[in-house]
């Protein structure tokens, strides 16, 4: 009997920078496998010492927005499993699930301080597929006082597959797919 096994390996980024900020930079977010942990690769100039938190928002930028950063616009965390900020440790010192599911500086460090960022971290609660995937969201880089710094959408313009085909003799033949997605 012949078997057929796909793997989607789901992948996002930000879009153009808005917002009174003069940040720019990028975050990148991939997941290896569906529902496994997601890469959050951050690389971040022009911090200038004026952000804190990052987070990523409920709705990604509205097209044409005269007011990006509102919270008309793209409304607050997102936090879809309802946790309570309060109970929340100080920022980069709890586990992961201690934190809002968009609270980026939450869980890894807020960026106080700072003109460029790097970093790479492992987020097991931060999804790209599924009821609380953070794509076609939108990032918030705060200022220290809490503010809206900018803010970016959450796109992907790609989707990764791996399919394998598996005959009655258990050999395998791999090809890949790599589809265009408009969001």
């Amino acid at each position: 009997m012949d078997k057929t096994a796909l793997l989607v390996t789901p992948k996002a980024r930000l879009g153009t920078w808005f917002g009174p900020g003069t940040s720019n930079g990028q975050i990148w977010f991939s997941q290896s496998v569906p529902q496994g942990p997601t890469t959050v690769n951050v690389s971040l100039t022009g911090l200038n010492s004026l952000a804190g938190g990052y987070h990523v928002h409920v709705l990604p930028i509205t097209s044409g927005s005269t007011h990006p950063c509102s919270d008309a616009n793209i409304l607050g965390h997102f936090n879809p499993l309802n946790w309570k900020v309060t109970d929340s440790p100080g920022p980069g010192i709890g586990s992961l699930d201690q934190y809002e599911v968009g609270d980026i500086g939450g869980k890894f460090g807020i960026l106080t301080g700072r003109n460029d960022y790097q970093a790479v971290f492992l987020d097991t609660n931060l999804p790209l597929m599924g009821p609380y995937s953070i794509v076609r969201r939108s990032v918030v880089v705060h200022y220290t006082n809490g503010s809206r710094y900018n803010v970016c959408s959450v796109s992907t313009n790609t989707l990764f597959c791996c399919c394998c085909f598996y005959n009655s003799g258990d050999t395998c033949g791999i090809f890949a797919i790599v589809e265009s997605i408009v969001h």
